[in-house]
């Protein structure tokens, strides 16, 4: 309907940007998708509100995962998603807790952002 507009209105050749993908990293191991929680868990809640915040901007998600507290896992969960998206998020682990390591993997190969609630 935009483009419909936009011819209406003259512009033969209009500038169109491709749809940014986003990947959502979700780190913690005390994450959990849903049910029953057990001692220690949580749930997912700001993987799925980011992924709807993002959806509304209108771009897309092309990647939505949660990481556990380990460093392995995390740089290859980053690999992945460097991979297939032009803007990474990530939620959790940059709390002062020695299992929190997204900030000291990130803040050594991307530029940063910080929010706390």
């Amino acid at each position: 309907a935009q483009l419909g507009m936009a011819a209406h209105l003259g512009y033969s050749q209009p500038l169109c940007h491709p749809r940014l993908k986003v990947a959502i990293l979700a780190t913690g191991s005390e994450l959990v998708e849903g049910g029953e929680l057990a001692r220690g868990q949580i749930r997912d809640s700001n993987g799925i509100a980011l992924a709807s915040a993002v959806h509304q901007l209108g771009c897309s998600v092309s990647l939505r995962e949660r990481v556990a507290d380990d460093e392995s896992a995390l740089d290859a969960a980053i690999d992945r998603a460097v991979a297939s998206s032009h803007v990474l998020l990530t939620s959790g682990g940059i709390s002062a807790g020695w299992h929190d390591l997204a900030e000291s993997l990130s803040s050594t190969n991307f530029g940063c952002g910080r929010a706390s609630p």
